[in-house]
């Protein structure tokens, strides 16, 4: 099959994906560590940085996560849209601090018995 501007890819079958997402999230729990840039941000609790910067932006910290994973969904969409063209490993960075952000947006929900 063929993409709109010609480029050949090929489509994932489950079993394809599952092991794809697999590989990835072992990245992404490498980054989301204490002693890599999961802690970097945070000074004593894991989302000190979300209630701060919801502090400062009299925001609630759910929303200031939001915020942060909407800056890479908008840099992929504006890939996709083709305004810009970032490398491919930026956008598996993207993609993986978007999933990042998920799971600490969930967390932020949990820490208020929402979710």
């Amino acid at each position: 099959m063929r993409s709109e501007d010609g480029n050949q890819f090929d489509k994932m079958s489950f079993a394809d994906r599952k092991a794809f997402i697999l590989k990835e999230r072992v990245e992404r729990d490498i980054i989301m560590s204490p002693s890599n840039k999961g802690g970097e941000y945070a000074c004593g609790n894991a989302n000190d940085n979300f209630h701060l910067a919801g502090i400062f932006q009299r925001q609630h910290p759910a929303e200031i996560c939001i915020t942060y994973m909407l800056k890479h969904l908008i840099a992929i969409r504006n890939h996709v849209q083709k305004i810009n063209t970032p490398t491919p490993e930026s956008l598996r960075g993207k993609c993986h601090d978007i999933c990042n952000y998920a799971e600490i947006l969930h967390s932020i929900l949990h820490e208020d018995g929402i979710a």
